[in-house]
C-alpha cells in the first residue's frame, strides 16, 4: 500500500528516503499489511517484549517494554519512547496498542507502555498528568536519555499538560498526540449533541459515537447513579464497554430500580435524548474538574517539539480539538499539525488516496527524524 511512498522518497536523498521507508514500514505493520517490494523489511528490527515496572515516588507502575534487536539478537535501540494508552479498560493489554508499540520498536525505537490506572478505569484525572511526567523521568533515568512520548486520545491532552510542567518538561525529548482533546468540557458537550466549533467557527463534522458519552457516565458515575449503586454501576458499565453486553446487563440487574433505569439510559440508543440531558448536567457540575485536565490555557510551558495528528472523521474526540491545540501550543514548539482522513480515532480508517498516504508518511517521518536528533 505504501510502496509508492518509498519510491517517491528515493528521489529526494538517502537520509529522507530511509526515514520515509521507516515511516511506511511502521504504518504497514500497524495495519498488518505486507510490503510487496520488501524495501521496508530491510530497515525492520526483530522485537522482544517484557513486563517491567517503573518506579515512581513511593510506588510503581506496571509497564511493558518492546526492544528492537540487531542481527545478532542483541538490543539495538537508536532512541526511546513511551506510548500512552487512552481511556480503555484493557490498558496496556489492548491489542491495537500492543501492535503499535511493537511496530514502533521495529523501527529502532525502544518503546515503553506504562499502565495509567485511572485511564484504564475510564477516569480522566489530574493525577494522571503527574504520573505521565514521573514515567518520563523514570525512563530517562533508566536509559540515560530523554524518551519521546506518544499520547493516544485523552492521554494526548494529558501528555501535553505533563510536558508543560516538571518533571515532564525536562524529561521528554518530544511529544506526539493522536486524537487528543483541548477542552474536555467541550468534548462532553459534543457527546451531549451540542454544537461545537473549531477556531474558525466551523462545526464538528458528523455525530458523536455513543461510546464517548458512556465513558463519561462511567467516569462520573456518582452524578448519574444513586449513592448505593455507584461502584456496581461502574463495574457493570466497564464490562459493557468491553463489548460483554450480556454480562454487563446481568451485573446491572443487581442495581436498584433507579440505578437500572440510569444504566439503560446510558446503554440504550433509543434513550439518547435523556442521556444528553444528563451529560450537559455533568458538564456544568464538573466544570472545574474538566478544566483541570484540559490543555486549554495550560500549555505556555511547553518547549519540547510537538507533533499533533487527528482523524478527520473522529467520532470520539472531534478533530476540531486538534485545530484548537494547534493554536494553543507555543509556535516555537509546534513542529506539525495534521488532520487527515487516513485516521478515524486511534486507528486507520478507509483506504487512503496516494496524497493522503504521503501526508501521513511525511508526518510520521517527521517525528522519527526528531527521534534521531541528538
Amino acid at each position: 500500500m505504501f510502496a509508492v511512498i518509498g519510491a517517491l522518497a528515493l528521489l529526494v536523498s538517502i537520509e529522507p528516503a530511509i526515514r520515509y521507508a521507516r515511516s511506511a514500514g511502521l504504518l504497514l505493520a500497524v495495519v498488518g499489511a505486507e510490503d510487496p517490494t520488501r524495501i521496508t523489511h530491510l530497515l525492520r528490527h526483530q522485537v522482544v517484549d517484557r513486563e517491567t515496572t517503573l518506579a515512581l515516588s513511593g510506588r510503581s507502575l506496571r509497564a511493558r517494554v518492546y526492544t528492537p534487536l540487531d542481527g545478532s539478537g542483541l538490543p539495538a535501540p537508536r532512541s526511546w519512547a513511551m506510548v500512552l494508552h487512552g481511556v480503555h479498560p484493557d490498558g496496556i493489554d489492548e491489542p491495537r496498542l500492543q501492535a503499535f508499540a511493537r511496530a514502533l520498536a521495529a523501527t529502532g525505537v525502544e518503546t515503553f507502555t506504562p499502565e495509567l490506572k485511572e485511564l484504564a478505569e475510564q477516569r480522566v484525572l489530574p493525577s494522571t498528568i503527574d504520573d505521565i511526567g514521573a514515567c518520563a523521568r523514570a525512563i530517562q533515568q533508566e536509559v540515560k536519555a530523554k524518551p519521546a512520548a506518544i499520547g493516544i486520545s485523552f492521554a494526548g491532552g494529558l501528555l501535553l499538560l505533563a510536558a508543560a510542567r516538571e518533571p515532564g518538561a525536562s524529561s521528554l525529548a518530544y511529544v506526539v498526540t493522536v486524537g487528543a482533546h483541548h477542552d474536555l468540557g467541550r468534548v462532553l458537550r459534543y457527546y451531549a449533541g451540542e454544537r461545537v466549533t473549531d477556531p474558525a467557527g466551523k462545526t464538528a463534522a458528523g455525530r458523536a459515537h455513543p461510546y464517548g458519552g458512556r465513558v463519561m457516565v462511567t467516569a462520573y458515575a456518582e452524578l448519574f447513579f444513586p449513592p448505593g449503586d455507584v461502584e456496581l454501576a461502574k463495574r457493570a458499565l466497564a464490562i459493557w464497554l468491553k463489548g460483554k453486553y450480556r454480562e454487563g446487563r446481568e451485573m446491572a440487574a443487581a442495581l436498584s430500580p433507579a440505578g437500572q433505569d440510569r444504566f439503560n439510559i446510558a446503554t440504550q440508543s433509543k434513550r439518547q435524548s435523556e442521556l444528553n440531558a444528563l451529560l450537559l448536567e455533568a458538564a456544568r457540575a464538573k466544570d472545574a474538574e474538566l478544566r483541570a485536565v484540559s490543555p486549554a490555557s495550560g500549555l505556555a510551558g511547553v518547549h519540547v517539539p510537538v507533533f499533533l495528528v487527528h482523524g478527520e472523521g473522529d467520532p470520539i474526540v472531534p478533530a476540531l480539538e486538534t485545530a484548537w491545540l494547534a493554536q494553543e501550543v507555543p509556535k516555537a514548539a509546534l513542529r506539525a499539525a495534521l488532520i487527515t482522513p487516513v485516521l478515524r480515532h486511534a486507528e486507520l480508517a478507509a483506504p487512503p488516496t496516494v496524497g493522503d498516504q504521503l501526508d501521513i508518511v511525511r508526518f510520521v517521518a517527521g517525528f522519527l527524524a526528531a527521534a534521531d536528533e541528538p
